[in-house]
């Protein structure tokens, strides 16, 4: 039998009630089919409640049934019937009652709710409860259409995405500020190609759950699992297309917007360098101006052209990689292998650019290294093939007094050791401040801050710099102002997986590999080689 919901009821209750308004209709339900029992606490109608009046009205229309199959009635029966109807009459009475009383109650109830401020506005000095904002959940904090769907204007949306973005880095799980970097991009320098926010939406689409999930099955290679979730999420975050472009790598993940020194391997230049950041393009320019010639002239003379000389710099970011592959066993057993791969990823991008930036060429686009001949102002040593812990001092001297102020040391851990061997009389070396209070060993720090003064200058350790102190020719130690050379990021990494792997022979057979490959861009250079010298080794 189909139940008929009725709401508040349920069941042979629902049943119950639609028979009673039959009743009222003149009509009669098929009270047999009902069999609801009376109620035990029932005892007048009078007296009876909601449920009450639907069970014993139920049971009437039992009895009424009965009687009415009959086709002549005796006494007896139509006393019963007459009884029947009035107790029906009163118990119609009774839900009219309770129906009024419940409509009543209803009315106290709405009248007894009064809005956050209502009542502050009609009572002068009145208590105004604090309006509950509620939290956003995560997916609903990296909804990008959802922001745009809310926002009327551009300057709106750009606002919601800042903000939900900044958000989303101080919610992510890091060590203490490990995502600061990332932040102060977003707040203060986030300029994208049709407006600002262009990592900011970075940050929010490879930042919601869904997209996380999606990148974990994408690097396994079960795309086929994506929820339709995760299908949305993928599509609003893969570089170039489906089939011909990558994905880009969750923030949490990246290391282009990750705080240095997270990595086993030690990246100075990360750490004391000017670090200049692009959305736009792959250019970046910057205009340097030499000093304007002052001098004193007799009367009535004509004064001398001064005027400051005019560059313009220009550094075009490079593309560089990483390849690994992984067996398929692996992605099986190993569900935690998308944040493996950051963290190797991103020591093989710290490796690779702890060496270029101190020996690199600069061949064509690639950095060019603060050792390297044409960096900086190279300073001979005093003597041929010898260092002396005096030559340091030639090279302070050498360096111009624009740059002299913020100045720092560069050097290999082992000419730092050698030149700590050098300063017998321990006037050289010194630990914090300038008091020269005697030599100590170098601090071990990811980011390459020995803790150590050389003339009252920081020393930095650059591990891919030389340290054969008695090689002629031999570029040992900088003295530059770290402001001076300038690493410049294309903002992003992005990833691409090669879904089998073959042998190579002929003909080639899969190998159950995957291979995955990320790149990102970025390029670096000095601004001027006079901001620098390097001691050269005579």
């Amino acid at each position: 039998m189909n139940k008929i919901p009725i709401e508040g009821y349920e069941g042979s209750q629902a049943f119950a009630l639609m028979a009673l308004t039959m009743l009222g209709m003149g009509l009669t339900p098929s009270a047999r089919a009902i069999g609801v029992p009376f109620a035990a606490s029932y005892t007048t109608p009078q007296s009876a409640t909601l449920p009450e009046v639907v069970e014993r009205s139920a049971a009437i229309a039992t009895e009424l049934e009965t009687l009415t199959a009959e086709p002549e009635w005796t006494e007896e029966q139509r006393t019963q019937f007459d009884t029947l109807n009035t107790e029906l009459t009163a118990l119609e009475a009774r839900q009219a009652d309770i129906a009024t009383r419940n409509a009543v109650l209803a009315r106290a109830q709405a009248a007894a709710t009064v809005q956050p401020g209502a009542y502050a506005a009609a009572v002068p000095g009145a208590y105004t409860p604090p309006a509950i904002i509620r939290k956003q959940t995560p997916d609903e904090l990296h909804d990008i259409e959802r922001i745009r769907e809310e926002t009327r204007t551009r300057s709106e949306y750009d606002q919601r995405v800042r903000d939900n973005a900044l958000r989303s880095i101080e919610a992510a799980p890091a060590r203490k500020g490990e995502y600061d970097g990332l932040a102060e991009i977003v707040e203060r320098s986030d300029e994208g190609e049709d407006g600002r926010g262009e990592i900011a939406t970075r940050v929010l689409v490879t930042g919601a759950p869904a997209y996380r999930s999606a990148f974990n099955k994408y690097l396994a290679g079960k795309q086929a699992l994506w929820s339709p979730e995760e299908t949305r999420a993928a599509a609003l975050a893969v570089t170039g297309t489906t089939t011909t472009g990558g994905y880009a790598v969750p923030y949490v993940f990246d290391p282009t917007m990750m705080h240095i020194g997270v990595w086993t391997q030690q990246n100075p230049f990360r750490a004391a360098c000017r670090t200049v950041n692009i959305t736009n393009g792959n250019n970046w320019r910057t205009v340097t101006v030499g000093a304007i010639t002052a001098a004193y002239q007799n009367e009535a003379a004509a004064s001398v052209e001064g005027g400051p000389t005019f560059g313009q710099p220009s550094y075009t970011v490079q593309t560089a990689s990483a390849f690994a592959t992984l067996s398929v066993e692996t992605m099986q057993d190993r569900p935690d292998i998308t944040g493996e791969l950051a963290s190797l990823f991103g020591e093989a991008k710290d490796t690779l650019e702890e060496n270029k930036f101190a020996v690199g060429a600069g061949t064509g686009n690639l950095p060019l290294g603060m050792f390297y001949a044409a960096a900086y102002t190279p300073t001979n040593t005093a003597t041929n093939d010898t260092t002396a812990i005096a030559d340091t001092q030639l090279v302070e001297a050498a360096l111009p007094l624009r740059f002299r102020a913020r100045a720092e040391w560069f050097m290999n851990r082992s000419t730092i050791r050698q030149l700590l061997a050098l300063d017998t009389t321990q006037r050289y070396f010194s630990g914090a401040g300038i008091q020269f209070a005697g030599q100590q060993n170098p601090v071990r720090s990811d980011s390459g801050n020995t803790g150590l003064f050389l003339l009252g200058y920081p020393v930095w350790e650059v591990p891919s710099a030389v340290s054969t102190l008695t090689t002629d020719q031999a570029l040992i130690a900088a003295l530059v102002d770290p402001q001076s050379y300038v690493i410049v990021d294309r903002i992003g990494m992005n990833v691409e997986v090669i879904p089998q792997m073959l042998d190579g022979a002929t003909p080639s057979f899969p190998t159950l590999q995957r291979g995955v490959i990320c790149y990102w861009r970025n390029t670096a250079k000095p601004i001027t080689a006079d901001a620098g010298r390097v001691l050269r080794v005579q």
